[in-house]
């Protein structure tokens, strides 16, 4: 009997691992079909690991007079590091791919680390995670704060198993995963933090009563030891730099919170009606998931378990979600990584509860489905933004080398909402730096350098949006003035690139500044063919016997 137990479980082992290994190879897939992977800040990161990557060679070929190094202990180094060590072996859009691959195949096994470390052992019911790498997050490029979730759910499930034997050693170990979480992301370092403290006490609270109370310290306060180092860290940060930041207020309010909570936006990047509906039929999956959870425990009469812990934490998240600005502290869209915190925190929840096999297979085949669509719903659309990115990196093939690149855009909307009006995120806002890095260009719209938030910052007097102030009407005042960057800095503007120029408002005083200086010190030498993309190089530079190309009016579009 024991024998044919062992088989039993050797064999269902043996078909979860092959199931989980297939999916994980599937979740690869869209990052290596595609020749550019479309997300919004995505060429940002990628330019900047490419200025890090080369910052101490003397043959790098960008001029760094415009950057510098930050001085700040800025908690956004990690994903900037691993690209630009990437870099030293790949080319920087495989370098990114290797990247990205890495995050899809890392949050499932960190998942199912966490999951497999608290009081019972979960099977299938982890592939609830692969509702969650697709997230709308991960579209917009926040890849740094998608790497902090793999370090929480290996935080926790760490910790989770060495909790009744926390030594130096396993103490060094979180110091390591908090440090990483750290320089992925601040906020997510303080929810893992606070998430862990919650276990700490919980953990002390439950503990056997051979255990004496002079030994309390060893179960709540030596985790804490382990996360101490990020404190004056992050200290030493907003110290420097938080005089930059400003806040937005959240406008979350009883209609906007009951929509969020019956469709689950934040899962998906299209505000289109079919991916809405994929989400909103997950949401109800996870909400069946807890009550089926809560039914079963009430009938067996079953006590608080430590993993309780977790939705207790998923709630307190939730709550910070509905209080949180949208803005603050240098980061953008901090409700919505609240949610998705959450979100993360009561599916690992559920994936720890002890159902039985009908709900296992419901909820574990449910989150695979969605899973699967939403990889078929991202890679139909990233289909198309690739092909639109490719044909905007050929205006590469007409920049010189080792110039300068400033990138016009304007529109609010985003010309990917031609095509899908419900497209919640932009590729094309800093498509400039893939050319920027393809022609090892100066890149005067680098957000990353301006917002002092990450690795690489402009030199002082070198941020063109203190002078250019190209954010079109958000900016404050609304201009483009090119010419007046030149005479500060002393150095030219050797390209402007315009995108979508056919929809600006061409009676703002941005526009009317850009264009006016455009018709003036520069000249037209390229437009694309289908996308609304012009290329203008400073006359100067320009043959007088060169012709300008005759561009149509209105790109085609995709």
């Amino acid at each position: 009997m024991t024998e044919r137990l062992s088989t039993w479980l050797y064999e269902r082992s043996t078909l979860e691992n092959v199931l989980f290994g297939l999916l994980l190879i599937v979740c690869t897939v869209p990052i290596w079909c595609l020749a550019q992977f479309p997300t919004q800040d995505g060429p940002a990161h990628l330019y900047n690991a490419y200025l890090l990557s080369g910052w101490w060679k003397q043959s790098f070929p960008v001029d760094r007079t415009f950057f510098a190094l930050n001085s700040a202990p800025v908690p956004n180094w990690f994903s900037t590091a691993l690209l630009a060590s990437l870099m030293q072996a790949f080319s920087p859009l495989t370098a990114e791919k290797v990247q990205l691959t890495s995050y899809v195949i890392l949050l499932p096994l960190a998942f199912r680390y966490a999951s497999r470390s608290f009081d019972h052992v979960s099977h299938y019911t982890y592939f609830l995670s692969f509702a969650f790498v697709w997230n709308h997050l991960f579209q917009l490029g926040f890849f740094n704060f998608c790497f902090s979730l793999v370090w929480y759910l290996f935080l926790l499930g760490y910790w989770a198993r060495r909790r009744s034997r926390l030594e130096l050693p396993q103490v060094v170990g979180l110091l390591t995963l908090s440090c990483l979480l750290y320089f992925s992301n601040g906020l997510s370092y303080y929810l893992a933090a606070s998430t862990l403290g919650l276990l700490s006490v919980a953990s002390f609270a439950m503990k056997p009563r051979n255990i004496p109370g002079a030994a309390w310290w060893k179960v709540v306060l030596r985790p804490q030891v382990g996360l101490l180092l990020a404190v004056p860290l992050s200290v030493w940060y907003y110290a420097v730099h938080g005089r930059y930041y400003d806040t937005r207020p959240s406008h979350t309010n009883l209609g906007s919170l009951s929509w969020s909570l019956t469709r689950v936006p934040i899962l998906v990047s299209s505000y289109n009606a079919i991916d809405l509906k994929l989400s909103a039929l997950f949401g109800l999956v996870l909400l069946i998931a807890i009550v089926v959870a809560c039914h079963s425990r009430r009938r067996e009469n079953r006590k608080f378990l430590l993993s309780d812990v977790l939705l207790a934490a998923a709630v307190g998240q939730f709550v910070l979600y509905v209080v949180a600005p949208q803005h603050t502290g240098g980061g953008g869209y901090i409700n919505y990584r609240f949610m998705l915190f959450a979100l993360v925190t009561l599916g690992l929840w559920i994936a720890v509860q002890p159902y039985n096999r009908a709900t296992i297979a419901f909820v574990s085949g449910a989150a695979t489905m969605f899973g699967l669509g939403l990889i078929a719903r991202n890679l139909q659309r990233d289909l198309w933004l690739s092909a639109a990115l490719s044909e905007y990196k050929e205006a590469a093939a007409h920049i010189e080398k080792h110039k300068s690149l400033l990138s016009l855009h304007f529109d609010r909307a985003g010309y990917g909402s031609i095509r899908d009006p419900g497209l919640r995120f932009d590729p094309f806002m800093h498509a400039a730096a893939l050319l920027a890095t393809e022609r090892s260009l100066v890149d005067l719209d680098n957000y990353e350098a301006e917002s002092k938030n990450f690795p690489i910052v402009y030199r002082e007097g070198f941020d063109p949006m203190k002078v250019v102030e190209n954010e079109g009407p958000s900016a404050a005042p609304p201009l483009a003035d090119i010419a007046q960057y030149q005479r500060m800095t002393g150095r030219t503007v050797d390209y402007v690139l315009l995108w979508d120029v056919q929809r600006w408002d061409r009676t703002e005083s941005f526009a009317e500044t850009a264009l006016k200086q455009l018709s003036s010190d520069y000249i037209l030498i390229y437009c694309a063919e289908n996308i609304p993309l012009r290329l203008y190089q400073q006359r100067r530079q320009v043959s007088a016997a060169y012709v300008a190309p005759n561009c149509p009016l209105v790109a085609t579009g995709y």
